[in-house]
């Protein structure tokens, strides 16, 4: 999706061929047979993107130990975020270029152009792409919530754990043999976990076992998904409020 409420966008352009370049591509033919490289000169091959911030943010609030948390009034807290916060919402590197440090360059000079002291990011593949982390962010992992790990330690001791929910025929058929106490056992704490608004199963003997499959894949995926939250703050290491 097209990110909103754009502050700045930086790009990195392929340069020009060189001489060498030149002579290289004729020698390989690329000048008789009209083959070009990756990218022409002053193609974009990497592009960052500097937006405004969401007001609410709870691992920002964390990070910052509540600096734009709900103990100011909603007024003033949108102002301060508005003027104190740019997060980086999108960082993209053309396939062909990745691997040359281009999202670390494009990162620091981000925070560097900033006016705002605080830059953030929010990054699904945070530890798999710690490029956050290269250019000097600090990384901030969700805190584990006591229902997800109720629910979780459920489902192990069900023996129905985050690889064996991925094996469709055994899960559902150890989602059949059951005991009525441990589907009843599994609905609760389904229910438990189930956020406010969203339906909760009924009665666990009447629940089809494909129907429990989906819910125990859905809320394993949820509870096991934690995006690393990335904050560089201009004024040094500690934070205040």
């Amino acid at each position: 999706g097209e990110p909103a409420a754009i502050d700045a966008v930086y790009v990195v352009r392929r340069p020009g061929p060189t001489i060498g370049t030149r002579v290289r591509r004729l020698r390989r033919g690329a000048g008789r047979t009209g083959r070009t490289s990756a990218a022409g000169p002053g193609e974009p091959v990497a592009v960052a993107v500097l937006s405004l911030p969401q007001l609410a943010c709870r691992l920002r609030d964390y990070a910052t130990r509540g600096r734009f948390g709900s103990a100011l009034p909603p007024a003033a807290r949108a102002a301060r975020v508005n003027r104190e916060v740019r997060c980086i919402s999108r960082v993209i590197v053309e396939p062909r270029y990745r691997g040359l440090g281009l999202a670390v360059r494009l990162v620091r000079h981000a925070i560097a152009a900033n006016p705002a002291p605080y830059t953030e990011a929010l990054a699904a593949m945070g530890r798999i792409h710690p490029f956050f982390e290269r250019a000097g962010m600090t990384p901030h992992e969700r805190p584990p919530h006591p229902g997800e790990a109720r629910l979780l330690d459920t489902l192990d001791h069900l023996g129905l754990d985050r690889a064996a929910l991925q094996c469709g025929r055994p899960a559902l058929q150890r989602i059949d043999r059951l005991t009525p106490p441990e589907r009843h056992l599994l609905a609760r704490e389904l229910n438990r976990w189930t956020p406010p608004g969203s339906p909760r199963l009924g009665s666990a003997a009447d629940v089809p076992a494909p129907e429990l499959l989906t819910r125990c894949r859905l809320a394993a995926a949820r509870a096991l998904f934690r995006p690393m939250y990335f904050l560089h703050w201009k004024g040094g290491a500690a934070m205040h409020r």
